[in-house]
């Protein structure tokens, strides 16, 4: 029997998975994921973030069953954070139709046709950036509200510093709290606007 190759499964899943339904421009091999490159991640076509993420092992033993659960552990643990329902499975080559084998590294089982829904796959990632997006905006208005009740103390401390006279408020030390307190709440504003005064977020490059 000839011997098989990586290239060889991941085309047979490929062409597999292409049969599925799944678009040809969401199946990147060598995908990189910070400092690792997964075999294969299927993307979303729309958000571009990893759905399904692939682990391939030349040999079906404990030992490489142990070593690809360590490595999707490792991809996943960078796609969750633009997916937090990523999910990883781990590729085996197979001497029968169609000359792969997909696991499931939660219970070492194979994986059934059923599994490989690409509509439904994309709609849970949707519903993953909707669910990260909302939770993010949270995050940032409980920030914004932390810094504008520091703000807000600071500017009464110091006001009181003035009317008790042990710090004097000269314009140019208003104008200094001034620009800190901007540089304070910027982040949380694409454009800051004080009387003729005006500051703007540098864009993101996308």
């Amino acid at each position: 029997m000839p011997k098989i190759i990586d290239n060889d499964v991941l085309q047979n899943l490929l062409n597999y998975l292409t049969e599925k339904g799944y678009p040809q421009d969401c199946l990147l091999m060598n995908y990189k994921l910070g400092k690792f490159r997964a075999d294969l991640v299927i993307t979303n076509p729309e958000t571009h973030v990893p759905l399904q993420i692939f682990a391939f092992q030349p040999q079906k033993t404990n030992k490489n069953i142990t070593l690809g659960k360590q490595q999707l552990r490792a991809f996943i643990n960078v796609a969750a954070q633009n997916n937090p329902d990523v999910i990883g499975y781990l590729l085996f080559p197979s001497n029968d139709e169609p000359f792969f084998e997909v696991i499931d590294p939660e219970t070492d089982k194979p994986l059934r046709a059923s599994a490989f829904d690409y509509n439904n796959l994309v709609q849970k990632g949707k519903s993953a950036s909707e669910n990260m997006l909302t939770s993010n905006k949270s995050k940032a208005v409980g920030s914004l509200k932390w810094s504008s009740t520091m703000l807000i103390i600071a500017a009464v401390i110091v006001l009181l510093l003035d009317i008790f006279g042990i710090v004097e408020l000269t314009g140019y030390r208003l104008y200094i709290i001034l620009m800190i307190a901007v540089l304070i709440l910027l982040p949380y504003f694409e454009t800051i606007k004080f009387a003729n005064f005006e500051l703007k977020q540098r864009e993101k490059k996308k």
